[in-house]
């Protein structure tokens, strides 16, 4: 029943492949001993900072750089709809990538009537209109919140981290606020 749900797979799309990118680059840098906990870590980090839970069993501090600020992205996207998680939602990431697709037809034939369809539906226009509308504001905060936070001194990476943790209502952030979990 849920296979046939698009926002559900892509959720569970973005879920995998940030694991298997998580699991690879921790072994590939041989952050922890055995195949099994750098699977376990992976899988719970992503799992946590995707859906904006917020938890952590492990500091991501000792981890490579790339794969906190991945992380930190993918709390754009959130949960699901319905879901109390933060982030954009599957659902608008989803209908702002097929409402993209659609352009990129229309420049190649632009008499051409394209129509979105989320499932066996096709979406009226209006729905994609508040999709942009939605992601035209949270762009326009972002960006507005991120450079006042860095006109009072704050670097640049630790004004990023904790816009999108406040915003998605992430919980842990990176830079010089982060709190990291100490053994």
């Amino acid at each position: 029943m849920y296979w046939r749900d698009p926002e559900f797979r892509m959720f569970i799309g973005v879920q995998l492949t940030l694991v298997v990118i998580c699991t690879l680059v921790l072994w590939l840098h041989d952050v922890y001993s055995s195949a099994l906990t750098t699977l376990n870590q992976a899988f719970f980090q992503v799992v946590s900072m995707a859906t904006t839970a917020g938890f952590t069993t492990d500091s991501i501090a000792r981890w490579p750089l790339f794969l906190p600020v991945l992380l930190l992205c993918s709390a754009f996207i959130g949960g699901c709809a319905g879901s109390t998680g933060g982030g954009l939602k599957v659902i608008r990431i989803l209908l702002l990538f097929k409402q993209g697709n659609r352009e990129l037809k229309r420049l190649v034939h632009p008499n051409a009537v394209y129509s979105i369809k989320l499932g066996n539906r096709a979406l009226p226009e209006r729905i994609l209109e508040a999709v942009w509308g939605f992601f035209s504001a949270y762009a326009l905060v972002f960006i507005i919140s991120m450079l006042a936070i860095i006109a009072t001194g704050v670097d640049d990476f630790s004004a990023f981290a904790s816009v999108v943790a406040t915003l998605n209502n992430l919980g842990p952030g990176l830079g010089s606020w982060r709190i990291t979990l100490r053994r």
